[in-house]
């Protein structure tokens, strides 16, 4: 009887296993399409983060996930899943705040010229991930305007790879714990309570959306689609994923799109020292587009 009713009970089903060949193809995949390296020690939590969409595809292997992307091809819906799941995506309002001081000290003359010369001040957060630092821009942008009583346009634009993070962007809903790092009397002016259930959120005000704009962008493309030169470039905590040939060849597409005189940020623990290209370190991890 015992017997019978184990033989009935099925069998404890196991989550696949990366295989190293099917590791190797997906590895390939994300260091073609993305640029970015993925060493041996990626292999689990890259195995991690794609088990979930095995399980809603219905695939009983990772073999069957490479032939479903591989079908997919270059523009199909599921290598835009894989993307999403593959990158990592990190940041918060104010982050690094000893640069943003020192940017803030170039931006105002940056400002002061483009209200002269009447026309709006562009500035592009790559790499943007959730909008975080776009938004601060704008926070930044509108008090700069604000304390020197100018009636400056600017527009701060934000591209990333992943559309999931592009989406909560563009939402621009956070939850408050975010809110941590910014300053009380930007909180009042810059968000509003979410009119729905979960109070716990905010948004940032319409007036304040108005100033910004997303579009999805990968740093390998052969060309941006940033369209007129910008002002401020900020591409922080991007170039530590790529090895010291891809951030070249990333920092000199990019620098194409940076008007002379225009400003490039990368991140205090990122350095472009030695980079050929046509770019004078002011400090702060900050570098100003020189002509050539």
């Amino acid at each position: 009887m015992s017997a019978r009713l184990e033989s009935s009970v099925p069998a404890q089903q196991h989550a696949p296993a990366l295989t190293s060949a099917d590791f190797s193809r997906l590895r390939q995949l994300i260091e073609s399409t993305l640029g970015i390296a993925m060493p041996d020690s990626k292999r689990t939590m890259l195995e991690n983060r794609l088990l979930r969409r095995l399980r809603a595809l219905g695939l009983a292997s990772f073999s069957e996930y490479c032939e479903v992307l591989k079908q997919s091809g270059s523009s199909g819906p599921e290598l835009a899943h894989f993307l999403d799941l593959v990158t990592t995506n990190k940041t918060s309002f104010f982050r690094e705040p000893p640069q943003l001081d020192f940017l803030s000290q170039l931006l105002a003359p940056q400002l002061d010229e483009a209200s002269r010369n009447k026309r709006p001040l562009r500035v592009w957060s790559a790499a943007c991930s959730t909008g975080e630092e776009v938004w601060t821009l704008v926070m930044m942008l509108d008090s700069i305007c604000r304390q020197r009583s100018l009636s400056c346009e600017y527009e701060v634009l934000g591209s990333d790879v992943s559309g999931r993070v592009l989406g909560k962007a563009v939402a621009a809903k956070y939850d408050q714990e975010q809110l941590d790092a910014v300053p009380p009397h930007l909180r009042l002016r810059h968000f509003m309570r979410s009119k729905k259930a979960d109070a716990c959120s905010v948004r940032i005000v319409p007036e304040m959306r108005a100033k910004a704009g997303f579009f999805r962008q990968n740093l390998m493309a052969a060309s941006y689609g940033v369209g007129s030169p910008v002002d401020v470039l900020l591409l922080r905590n991007a170039l530590i994923y790529f090895s010291r040939e891809r951030q070249i060849e990333i920092v000199a597409r990019a620098t194409k799109y940076l008007s002379v005189g225009g400003l490039f940020l990368v991140s205090l623990t990122e350095s472009l020292h030695g980079f050929p290209l046509p770019l004078t370190h002011l400090g702060r991890s900050v570098y100003r587009r020189e002509r050539g």
